[in-house]
C-alpha cells in the first residue's frame, strides 16, 4: 500500500511540475508578444502624425502646411479610403485620425470633408458614437 501511495504521490508531483512548466512558458510567450505588439501600436502613433505634416515638396499625404490645416488636402485624404490611406503611410494597425481644438473638443468634419464622421480612419473605431471614417 506504501508503495502504491509514494507512486501516485510521485506522478502527481510530475504533473503539477509539468503543468507550471507549461503555465511559465505559455506566460512568457504571451508577454513576449504583447510587448512587441505595444512597441509596434507606439512606433505607429508617431509616424501617423510624421507622415501628415508637410515636410517637403512631394508630401502626397500631408495635410498640415506651415502648421496648418489644408482643408483641401484634408478633404482629398478622405476621398482616398481607408484602406488606401493606410497602407500609403505603411502601418497594420488600426487608426483614428480627429481634431481638437485648443480647449480639447472634437472638431465635425462634416463641413469640411462632406461626411458625418469626426475623423478619417477605420470604420471599425467610434468616435462619439459614429464610425471614425468609411472603408
Amino acid at each position: 500500500m506504501e508503495k502504491k501511495a509514494q507512486t501516485y504521490l510521485s506522478d502527481l508531483l510530475f504533473a503539477i511540475g509539468i503543468f507550471l512548466l507549461t503555465f511559465i512558458i505559455f506566460f512568457n510567450f504571451l508577454s513576449v508578444s504583447e510587448s512587441k505588439r505595444t512597441g509596434r501600436l507606439e512606433a505607429e502613433s508617431v509616424l501617423i502624425p510624421t507622415r501628415l505634416v508637410m515636410t517637403g515638396d512631394n508630401d502626397t499625404l500631408a495635410i498640415i502646411v506651415d502648421n496648418v490645416v489644408d482643408t483641401t488636402k484634408l478633404k482629398e485624404l478622405s476621398n482616398r479610403g481607408y484602406t488606401s490611406i493606410k497602407n500609403a503611410i505603411g502601418v497594420t494597425n488600426d487608426f483614428c485620425i480627429i481634431f481638437e481644438d485648443k480647449d480639447g473638443n472634437l472638431i465635425n468634419l462634416t463641413q469640411v470633408i462632406g461626411s458625418p464622421n469626426y475623423g478619417i480612419g477605420s470604420p471599425r473605431m467610434q468616435v462619439e458614437g459614429r464610425p471614425c471614417g468609411r472603408a
